[in-house]
């Protein structure tokens, strides 16, 4: 290359030569696709918390007896309202029984029962 009628090696020297080898796309691939891979799991790991959170809420039965109503949730969680007086509790008392089981145990239970819907055993046989 000639800069002012001379000859500038230092340019050439200095210029670095770059190959597109596809090799090196595979790497990066390789490497987006595990990625991916983490993400999908995470994702997948995060909506089933969810749905089994929103599925803790759900009721599993209720008893009406005695002036009050227990609930017992899906999650474990079972709730006693009073709605008249009786014994020593009067109406409006709230009593919490239990506070539910934990989260690695409701998606345990969640997941339980989605696989038993699947094979049709949540019908009522009564």
């Amino acid at each position: 290359m000639r800069l002012n009628g001379e000859s500038d090696d230092r340019v050439i020297s200095n210029t670095k030569r770059f190959s597109i080898d596809s090799s090196s796309n595979n790497h990066t691939s390789t490497k987006m696709t595990q990625y991916r891979e983490i993400v999908e799991k995470k994702r997948v790991q995060q909506k089933n918390e969810a749905d089994a959170k929103k599925w803790a809420k759900g009721i599993k039965f209720l008893l009406a007896e005695n002036g009050y109503i227990k609930t017992k949730y899906n999650s474990g969680k079972v709730v006693i309202v009073y709605h008249r007086d009786f014994e020593n509790h009067k109406a409006g008392d709230i009593i919490i029984e239990s506070e539910g089981n934990s989260l690695k145990t409701i998606i345990s239970n969640w997941d339980r029962w989605r696989v038993d819907m699947a094979q049709g055993s949540g019908v009522n046989e009564w």
